[in-house]
């Protein structure tokens, strides 16, 4: 199964072996594509071993995580999360969070540049379980038993 989403959600998911069948026409291909969650408009997300995504959430400034059943949590919120995007798992279960600062550039209508330097990224160490959710590993490395 491929998942994938814009910025503003919803995450969409197909078959990937739909995607590979190349006797489908495009018509044949739309109509596999389905729903798998509305998300808050997201500037990534990062994916561990059972699964769930962690999507950085732009204007909620705050990391949410969306497991494969649909159940979600709050991992972490912080009033300085101005564009995150860019999360990882490590292989040590601590999910990095850069902070890019992006809609504080010129490139998002600013007049000026308003970026606060030093950049900033921000570490969670991941627990078992969190929000009823149990949390995985990151998929470079070894995996919980």
């Amino acid at each position: 199964m491929a998942l994938c989403a814009a910025p503003t959600g919803p995450f969409i998911k197909i078959k990937t072996a739909a995607l590979r069948d190349s006797s489908l026409s495009d018509e044949d291909l739309a109509g596999q594509v389905e729903e798998y969650a509305t998300i808050a408009r997201s500037g990534g997300c990062a994916l561990d071993t059972y699964g769930n995504l962690y999507l950085s959430e732009l204007d909620n400034k705050r990391v949410a995580v969306l497991s494969p059943t649909g159940q979600t949590a709050v991992l972490t919120s912080d009033d300085e999360f101005i564009s995150p995007d860019g999360s990882f798992i490590s292989v040590d279960r601590k999910l990095y969070i850069p902070v890019t600062q992006s809609r504080r550039t010129r490139l998002f209508g600013n007049k000026q540049d308003m970026v606060k330097r030093p950049w900033k990224i921000y570490v969670v160490d991941l627990p078992e379980t969190f929000g009823g959710i149990k949390l995985g590993a990151s998929l470079n490395g070894p995996s919980l038993p």
